[in-house]
Order: structure tokens, then sequence, then C-alpha cells
């Protein structure tokens, strides 16, 4: 089931509020937002689900109609509602009449309150009321695909609200339309803003959106939160004969802008064709688009991004099969392991009957768009690299030389994203580009204030389950421009990792290595175990046989009674389920779910609370059921790179009592299996994982990496040094080892806190915070560089001294308040 963004339908369909609110004249519904501004009303009347229309349909926001009746969200709705900006508070400015309730609205306040901010929604014509009085919020958000359309009083007020000093996040399509549901001529009438010409339709007609890898300096790519492995180096050689604009030395060196100067050579033969573009085919004039007209503002109708993270995993190629058992092997794959890295043609089959569906084979490979202004910059300066140790040990001087790389995915290598064809010369800092369309993000001054510029949809790609960018760009929003205090999603703040163990198949043999090498020693780890007595197929006996094997009961008592958690690795039956559970046949498949989790709750004596799915494999009715038997957090295929976050998929938010824990690939692998198989340097591996540790310690952040025994087995000197590397961190108080539900439990606990913000006469900034039944645990960071040391003036807390940050952790307690002065 595959979603797209282009129509707004209502979310709470069966909502009279929100039926009536569409019945009223414009100038009535208008009338009763103000009023409920004056008076702080509540009412779902006042705020209810109008969906504005133009010359019937306005592209936003698509629900799928089979979904809509099973939404479910618990994200507590944050509005501006006494006509005055909470202090400290980010605004999301949403149309009239679009739910707060909307999942694409519940994307953006669950990705602020994960990443620990606070956000509230105005409308349209809250945000003209407030007139000046919107620069007293900290930050606005101007969102992607739900608020397409813009009358010229709004886009003035938001231009006013900028150059007073403002500080704005300007994302995609946000007001792409004039009031007449028509794009402006010849540009984006955000252009300024951005600090480059976009959404050229006028012009371009259907090469106006581009699709493509996003690109950027390795360092500019982790300040927006794309971890080590989720992107991969990306070569584009400008041509020498190209009249270059220099621009600022924090700017990326690609090559093109949108494309090439008249009369030049085209620099994009030479770019690296990867993953879905080199499925593609395209000739060295050619670029790939997505069709897009008034009616389909953003190019995205019909377009599954979503269908980039759905190819199995490496799970069901990893081992061979013999009469009297499975064995690692590094030859005996290796056709399986290929065939598995092919990319398809299709990038996106549509599910919208009126959306045809976007592929390569269609009218979408064009000339690529010429006549654009190119620029180049400084080059990045290189830092010598110091001499690596060999494996297990890991290195802190590993060369830091700042080259371009790409976004990626496990399996796929470069991701592409929709981007609008961008021209002329950006003066702001550049985050990130394409290669062959323009600017992808960047800062750009505006008067007094400033404003980040993300060209690609970050609400369509959250609801495809790639929340990333929405989670990366928040965090730099928020931190490196607005210098926010924030929420930590981490006990007591403390950075660490999940290390996921999948016990596919019967690797006794390997799992006492491991345990003699004393890997289980550490953590403590999440192992997930698929129970029944098959691996592949029915009779094959390759599996553990968990009720009638006393001797891997004992070993799953043992490592509980070493700390770690055990979970179900899925069904029952592993590559089975994996190559055939699917939407449409639960009424067959549930049975070994039941199965897997009675098995292994009875071998460890409790109920188990995690779940890893066979081959990534996860149709909605087994994430319903996991929900309904107590499970609180599931290892996860989509939303490679982040954090634990909410199931938003197919563009809705289901399972709220459910967190899914994306796993964090390197490149195109993620098992030691692959690595093997593909010939990967150890030493690469050795580095990653440093790196992964290194970057979740400097971001106070956790990811999931994952393992086999087999694997692990094979290349054992390298998970040694890995967990001897993190011991030194943990000792030194930086680091710590995550089960799935330890920290998913926590997330949920931590969804309970209120924490305001005021500001007295004299400038100081006074929190109070409340949990229901305990803020233990619950920390708060206040960069340095805005705020001096805290001082707690009530309540059971420590400031410490947290590198770029101060450091408020709550030790016991439900309520706590604390000050800080800005500096």
């Amino acid at each position: 089931m595959s979603v797209s963004f282009t129509t707004i339908l209502l979310s709470d369909v069966g909502s009279r509020c929100g039926a009536l609110m569409r019945r009223l004249p414009a100038w009535l519904a208008a009338f009763l937002v103000i009023l409920r501004t004056r008076l702080g009303l509540r009412s779902r009347l006042l705020l209810g689900s109008a969906t504005l229309f133009a010359a019937g349909i306005v592209p936003g926001l698509l629900i799928n109609a089979q979904a809509v009746g099973g939404l479910v969200t618990t994200t507590s709705t944050v509005s501006l509602t006494s006509g005055i900006p909470s202090p400290g508070t980010i605004g999301l400015l949403l149309p009239d009449g679009l739910s707060a309730t909307d999942p694409g609205v519940g994307a953006w306040l669950d990705a602020a309150r994960e990443e620990g901010l606070r956000i509230e929604t105005l409308t349209d014509t809250q945000f003209l009321a407030l007139g000046t009085g919107t620069n007293a919020y900290r930050g606005v958000i101007f969102p992607d695909s739900l608020h397409v359309t813009a009358t010229d009083a709004l886009v003035t007020a938001v231009q006013g609200y900028v150059s007073r000093g403002g500080q704005a996040m300007l994302v995609y399509d946000f007001g792409a339309l004039t009031a007449a549901g028509a794009y402006a001529v010849p540009k984006s009438r955000f252009s300024g803003l951005a600090g480059v010409d976009y959404l050229l339709y006028d012009e371009l007609l259907d090469r106006t959106v581009g699709l493509g890898p996003i690109t950027g300096f390795e360092s500019k790519l982790r300040q927006i939160q794309v971890p080590p492995g989720k992107s991969i180096p990306f070569t584009v050689t400008a041509p020498t004969s190209l009249a270059m604009t220099s621009s600022k030395s924090t700017a990326m060196p690609i090559s093109a802008i949108g494309g090439t100067a008249p009369g030049t050579t085209d620099a994009r033969t030479t770019a690296t064709q990867t993953g879905v573009l080199k499925a593609a085919g395209l000739a060295s004039n050619e670029a790939l688009y997505l069709p897009a007209n008034p009616k389909n503002p953003g190019g995205l109708r019909g377009y599954d991004h979503a269908q980039q993270f759905k190819a199995d995993p490496i799970d069901k190629h990893v081992i061979s099969l013999t009469a009297t058992g499975p064995v690692a092997s590094k030859t005996s794959t290796s056709t399986a392991l290929s065939a598995s890295r092919q990319v398809a043609s299709d990038v996106s089959p549509a599910s919208a009957p009126a959306a045809p569906p976007i592929t390569f084979a269609t009218a979408q490979k064009l000339p690529a768009v010429t006549g654009t202004t190119t620029l180049t910059t400084k080059s990045a300066p290189t830092i010598s690299a110091k001499t690596l140790a060999l494996a297990p040990a890991l290195t802190t001087g590993i060369a830091t030389t700042d080259s371009v790389h790409a976004i990626s995915g496990y399996i796929y290598g470069a991701l592409t994203y929709p981007t609008f064809v961008t021209r002329g010369v950006f003066a702001g800092t550049q985050l990130g580009n394409s290669p062959q369309f323009g600017l992808v993000a960047g800062v750009n001054s505006v008067g007094s204030g400033k404003v980040l510029f993300v060209n690609t949809p970050l609400t369509y790609l959250k609801g495809g389950t790639d929340g990333m960018l929405m989670h990366g760009f928040l965090h730099y929003f928020s931190k490196d421009m607005l210098k926010l205090p924030r929420l930590s999603s981490l006990p007591n703040a403390v950075p660490g990792l999940t290390l996921n163990w999948h016990l596919c198949s019967n690797f006794t043999t390997e799992m006492a290595q491991l345990t003699r090498q004393g890997v289980f020693n550490k953590g403590p780890f999440s192992v997930h175990i698929t129970a029944g007595p098959d691996t592949v197929a029915f009779g094959d006996r390759l599996g553990w046989n968990l009720p009638l094997n006393t001797n891997a009961q004992q070993m799953l008592r043992d490592l509980q009674a070493r700390g770690h958690r055990i979970g179900n690795h899925g069904g029952w039956i592993h590559d089975y389920y994996g190559d055939n559970a699917s939407e449409s046949n639960q009424a067959s498949f549930e049975q070994y779910l039941v199965l897997n989790k009675n098995a292994v709750d009875s071998a460890i004596g409790r109920p188990t609370i995690e779940y890893a799915a066979p081959q990534g494999n996860s149709p909605s009715w087994a994430m319903n059921w996991l929900e309904q038997n107590g499970i609180v957090g599931t290892y996860y295929l989509g939303h490679t790179g982040m954090g634990p976050t909410r199931n938003y998929a197919n563009g809705v938010f289901k399972n709220p009592k459910l967190w899914i824990n994306p796993v964090m690939p390197f490149g195109v692998y993620a098992t030691f299996e692959e690595f093997i198989e593909f010939n990967v340097p150890k030493q690469s591996v050795v580095d990653w994982y440093k790196q992964i540790i290194d970057f979740s310690i400097a971001n106070r952040s956790n990811r999931l990496i994952y393992m086999h025994p087999q694997g692990a087995a094979e290349w054992s000197d390298v998970v040694l040094g890995m967990l001897s590397y993190a011991d030194t961190q943990q000792q030194a108080g930086k680091f710590k080892w995550y089960t799935i539900s330890a920290i998913d439990n926590f997330m949920t606990a931590r969804n309970n806190v209120v924490w305001n913000e005021s500001v007295t006469n004299t400038g100081v900034h006074q929190y109070a915070a409340t949990h229901p039944t305990s803020l233990a645990r619950m920390s708060w960071l206040f960069p340095k560089a805005a705020f001096a040391k805290p001082v707690v003036t009530s309540g059971a807390a420590t400031v410490s001294d947290g590198g770029d940050n101060w450091l408020v952790v709550t030790t016991s307690g439900k309520t706590l308040n604390f000050s800080a002065t800005p500096i």
C-alpha cells in the first residue's frame, strides 16, 4: 500500500464539526477562528478538519483512503490559544481549517517532541492577526505538503517576519500556489527568502521537479544528523573550462547548481551513478523528473519514495544449508547476494487510482536543464591521517578529509529525493545540493533574519518511512540557528548505541564461541531469536526448536541473567515468514507470531517485549498484533539513520504504544556476512563502528546496529575491538549500551513530561517541568553559546558541564523548577 501526498483528505471523516466548518462562508469561518484566538477556546468546532479547496483540489497531504478509518494518533494538539506565542516555542504555520490531528501535522509535532523541542501550531489567520507579534516566536516552520497555497498577504507577512529578525524554516512547496490555485510567475514568491530562484514552472514545465541524490560535505551532512554509514562518497568532476563564481568557503564543492552555463561541457557526465539512478539508465545529457502541475505542485502524486526501503535485507542470503545444519559461507551465496543488490527500475508504483505510476520507462527521462548559473567553492582543508592499527584496535586518529558524500540507504546506495530545480548563486551557507538540480538546503540571511531553506518534501518523506531529514533539519534549526534548550531523548542525557543480535538459525557453536570470548559480558544487548525447528522451509530442521531444545532454553536464561533483553525474531520459521507474510494473509501467518512469542516467553519465564521482523517484513497487521500483545519496540528497516521514533508509514501514524528502532547501515551493507561476502575492508568496518560511537557521543543520541552470530564469530576481533572502544567511553561516563525496550520505555515515559518557559522582567528564563509519576533521569540540554549555567530553584536535579551544553539532570520527584540567563 503506497501513498502520495497530493490531495488533502479529512483525517476525521466523521467529524460533524469539521463538516459544519466546511459549509460556512469563508468570512464567517475566519471570524470564528479569530474569536477562538481572542477567547483562548479549544473547541474542535473552531479548529476542525475544514480543508480549503481551490479549483476542486488543493494539493497537500493525502491520506490513503483505506487507512483513514483506522487512523490512531496520540499527538496532543499544542496550538496558539492566547493570541500571544508561548516563550521559547517554535511555531508551525498551518492553513486555516487544517486539523492539527492531521497525520502530516502530527509528523511535525511528534518529530519536534522526539527532538526535545516545544512547538505550537498557528493558522494563517492567527499569523496575520499577530502582525509584528510573530517575532515573539523563536522560529517558525513553513511546512511542505500541508500548506501549498498562500495569499499575497500571507507571503508579505512571512517576508516581514524574516526581515524583522525572524528565523524561518521554509520547506519545499510551501506557498507554491497563489490563492487562485496557480503557480506564481516566473518563480516562487519565496525565492528571495530561499536565496535561489525555484518553482520555475512557467519555463520548465515537466522539468520543474528533479529526482536525484542529495550530496554535501560530509561534515555538513553530520550537522543535519546524517550519521556515519548513511552517506557514501560521491564524485562530481567539474570541467576546467567552466566559468565559476566563488561562494563562501562553507559551501560544498559541487560543480553545478541546477545545470551548466551555456556553451560549456556538462559537468554531470562524470557524476557517480549508483542505486536507482544507475537502474534508470540515464544518458549523460538526461535527468530524471517527476511530473508537476498546479494540481500536483510538488510532483509527488504517484511517487513512492518508500520503495527504496522495501527490498529484502541480507538475512535470508547469509547462510548455506547442509544436511547436518547451517554453516557460515563466504562463497556459496555470492549469486544470491549480488541479486539482492540489484535495484529495480520502477521507482514508484502508485496507489491512488487517478495517479499514473512513475517509472523510468515513462517520459520522465528528459534532457537535463541547461543555462543555469554554476558555482564552486574553496577546497575543504585536509587533515593528515594517523596510522591506523589493525582490528581489533580502534583508533582516534581517523582521517578527517571533508569529502563530498551522498545520502544513502541499506542495499540501495545513493538514494533519490525530489527537489525543485533552482537557479542562481547561493550566497549563504550550503548544507546540501543536488548535482543536477541545484540547492537542496542552505541558510540565507534576509534583512535581520535568517531562512533555512529545505528543498525536499520533509512531510511527505516522514510519511514514506524516511523521517531522518525532517528530524535532522529540525535539530539543525533548533540547535545551530535558534540555540534552544531541549529535553534529552536519553536517560540522564548519556549517549549510546543499541546492539541487536538476530538468532535466525541454530548457531550454537558460534554463540558458544562469542560467549567464551566475553562478548556477552558486555552490554546489555537485545537478543532476538526465531524459535521454531526450521529456518528456510518446513522440515529442514535448521532452526533452534526452542520448545524442545533445553540447551537453547538455558542459553537464553543465561543471557537474561547477564542483563540482556531477550526478544522475538519474528514468525517461528525465519525465511518462510520473511518471504511470504503480507498484508493479505494475516489469517494464516499470525499463528507464527503467536508460536514464537509463546515459545520464548516460556523459555525465559517472562513476557517478551521486543521484536525484530525476519527480513524486516512488517505488515501493518503484524505491527498491530505486536502492539496488542505487549511489544514496546521493534527493529525496523524504514527511517534508517534515525534513533527510536514513531511508526509513520504509508502517510499515516498508527501504533501509538509501539516504538520502531531503525537499523543503522554502513553504506549498502549492515552485517558481517555482507562485509565478508562483498570484500569490505576489515579496517573500514573497524573505523565505522568507532565513528558511529563517536557520532552518538558528539550528538548525545542513540542508534541501532545489528549482528548475526555466524558473521560476528568469523570477525570476532572486530566485535571485541568495538566493544573495547565502547568500554573506554563508558568508563569515562560518555557512553552506554541500551536495549530496545530500555530506550523505548524511557521515550514513552518522556512523552508525559510537560515543561514550560516564562521570562522575567529582568530577562531571566524560568522553566517549570512536571511528570505524573517521576521526572527521574529526565534531562535538559542548554547550549553554552546561548545560556549561562542554569540554576535549580526547586526540586531534585543536578547541573553539570556537558561539553557544548549545560546539563540539567533530574534525580527524583514529579516537579522541577530551574532558570537560565541568556548571554
